[in-house]
């Protein structure tokens, strides 16, 4: 009827998409995710493509962080947002979006530089949803960390070419050792804050109940990211009250599910959309 396809357009029109990239990704990349919603209707598409170190280090992280919500302050805000999270790289960085604002708006140092005279404030609201491609995991593991780096930094390895190279023994031994140390030290302790943020920051920040949408994307063939620790994060979330919905495919590689299933894939997002 003319009056569910007004009531469509108007909320295409009130809606805004940032997508954040994965280890690695390039511009061109993103621009394929930007295009598909733009030929779902929504015009108000943004990308952006975090460094290796941002999604490696805390530190970076928040000062990066810092860097794009000072960028984002006089952007017109929409009625509607929808984060489309590319791998653990977009949800690690996505995490240390909301932990950056949650310690502003508590007052607790960080390592980003402080502008007093216009602090970042509040910034990401309840989102209407949140899309996750390829991730994310409660828990990375070695290999799989591996993979998604290699990958990441050289552009023509894909993922079969990454596990080769981790999977000789002097290769995988010494990685082995240092991703253990790094978990330890940085990673691991990141990891379950960023959690504990996408449980309940918004709500208890803004004194609003939280329930966006969670729309997971993910191949068992996956050799980055474990389909099935996918499948517990998702759960998790479920359990806590998330409206979750999965779309799971049996073949289809790491980031690559747009490409391989593009229909499947757009009509997921199309379906998010009406919701």
């Amino acid at each position: 009827s003319s009056s569910s396809s007004s009531s469509s357009r108007s909320r295409k029109e009130s809606t805004r998409v940032i997508i954040l990239g994965w280890f690695g990704s390039q511009q061109k990349h993103l621009e394929k995710y930007c295009e598909a919603w733009r030929r779902l209707g929504v015009e108000d598409v943004v990308s952006y493509r975090p460094s290796l170190a941002s999604v490696l280090f805390r530190g970076t992280g928040e000062r990066e962080a810092s860097e794009f919500l000072k960028r984002q302050r006089n952007v017109p805000r929409k009625e509607v947002e929808i984060w489309h999270l590319m791998s653990q790289g977009g949800w690690s960085f996505y995490g240390s979006l909301l932990l950056l604002q949650l310690k502003e708006l508590k007052g607790e140092r960080t390592s980003a530089p402080r502008d007093k005279a216009r602090p970042l404030g509040l910034q990401i609201r309840a989102p209407a949803a949140l899309v996750f491609d390829s991730g994310p995991t409660l828990r990375l593991e070695a290999k799989n960390a591996a993979v998604g780096v290699l990958s990441g930094v050289f552009s023509s390895w894909n993922e079969e070419k990454a596990l080769d190279f981790y999977s000789t023994p002097p290769v995988s031994f010494v990685w082995d050792q240092l991703f253990r140390a790094y978990s330890v030290w940085f990673y691991g302790r990141w990891a379950s804050d960023m959690n504990k943020a996408l449980d309940s920051n918004d709500g208890e920040v803004e004194g609003e109940e939280r329930k966006e949408k969670q729309l997971y994307l993910y191949s068992m063939e996956d050799k980055v990211i474990d389909p099935l620790s996918i499948e517990t994060f998702a759960k998790e979330q479920e359990k806590l009250g998330k409206v979750v919905y999965t779309k799971k495919w049996q073949r289809g590689k790491h980031v690559q599910l747009l490409r391989e299933h593009r229909d499947e894939y757009c009509a997921e997002l199309k379906r998010l959309l009406k919701e």
